[in-house]
């Protein structure tokens, strides 16, 4: 069996967010805060066509709820439950992860929201943003120490493919490390946005440069076989009795 993937419009996803958001109110009633689609698809882009909808549900603190996953008519469904102490305090903080999250926090489409329950949400992001960022870009910057150290001795057994998604995880570190310094988050951290940063190091364009004068018959390949590898490992996933497909809205 092989998963159909279907991008959706902007405006397919609204209309399912709010469903699921009716659905939401139904079964948690005033106990929901509120209700978003956060992350990319939350904006609209006509040439993109986004493959998930990924919904944050905040609730108040006591309220067992269980976050729910799975692939409904070929749109990938993600649908998160914070408490309500929790996300404040972790929207307050600084730490290595969060140039990662910044976007998710800040980029949102609102299905819902009990007396104006965000302004609460924005004041702890204005919080984050004058919070000393030095002990984030220290725990960055030893995350890198490790990764180079790693890379520079690596043992003579592993094959490219490790070695090349070793770089790209170091990669990423890099990004986010001049991200946390320049207090600097893009809606998503894609190489591109990372040349408006003002402190980038002129090895990011370098390395983007090397990345992109890779034979496209490589990125075509690697493509190809790791959709094979996913599929063959979904395969035995499917054989343990694991289920992720559901013909029904779930909350």
């Amino acid at each position: 069996m092989t998963l159909e993937f279907q991008g959706s419009t902007y405006q397919e996803r609204v209309a399912l967010g709010k469903r699921i958001a009716a659905l939401v109110l139904q079964k948690y009633g005033k106990k929901t805060l509120a209700v978003l689609i956060w992350g990319p698809g939350a904006v609209d882009n006509p040439e993109w066509k986004y493959p998930s909808l990924d919904i944050l549900i905040v609730v108040r603190d006591g309220v067992r709820t269980v976050t729910k996953t799975y692939l409904y008519r070929g749109l990938l469904i993600s649908i998160a439950y914070w408490k309500e102490t929790v996300l404040l305090q972790s929207s307050r903080e600084i730490r290595r992860n969060w140039p990662g999250w910044a976007a998710w926090y800040r980029t949102r489409f609102v299905l819902y929201e009990r007396a104006n329950w965000l302004r609460n949400l924005e004041e702890a992001i204005a919080a984050n943003d004058v919070a000393d960022a030095t002990e984030a870009i220290r725990s960055t910057a030893w995350e890198i120490t490790q990764g180079l150290a790693h890379l520079r001795n690596e043992d003579p057994r592993v094959i490219a493919a490790d070695v090349i998604w070793h770089c790209l995880d170091l990669a990423d570190e890099a990004q986010g490390l001049v991200s946390l310094h320049d207090r600097r988050y893009p809606k998503r951290l894609i190489w591109k946005e990372s040349f408006e940063s003002p402190s980038q190091p002129p090895s990011f364009r370098s390395f983007t440069n090397f990345v992109s004068e890779a034979d496209p018959l490589f990125k075509e390949g690697l493509v190809k076989e790791t959709e094979r590898l996913c599929e063959e490992v979904l395969a035995i996933a499917r054989a343990c009795g694991v289920s992720f497909e559901s013909s029904d809205l779930q909350i």
